[in-house]
């Protein structure tokens, strides 16, 4: 599959002399998530942040987001801390009592299990 990288994430990515990282093409991730948002309009959209935590990509996918799916309290204040204002589902199994008090705090989140 050929792919067309953008000239400025090619120049930042070659100028790493085989240092490990990841290169984001922000703007792109934005304009890719506004055509998802377009194409599902009517649809509640969250993004899970398991997938990606990165700070400058959850500040791209906001506004394209309803919300952010979290599975974990560290998740959790690690979104609140960075977009104050977002809409959080709180989910998966085995939280923990300081977890749990957090979940009231979220617009949504998942029971598993009565444990």
């Amino acid at each position: 599959m050929s792919m067309d990288v953008p000239s400025g994430v090619r120049r930042v990515a070659e100028s790493l002399d085989d240092v490990p990282a990841y290169v984001y093409d922000l703007a792109g991730l934005a304009r890719h998530a506004a055509a998802v948002r377009a194409a599902l309009a009517g649809t509640e959209l969250c993004y899970a942040v398991k997938a990606n935590p990165d700070p400058e990509v959850l500040r791209a996918l906001a506004p394209y987001a309803d919300g952010f799916e979290v599975s974990s309290g560290g998740e959790f204040e690690h979104v609140r801390a960075l977009l104050p204002d977002a809409r959080l589902s709180f989910g998966g199994p085995g939280k923990t009592g300081a977890e749990l008090a957090l979940a009231p705090s979220a617009y949504r989140w998942h029971v598993e299990s009565p444990g």
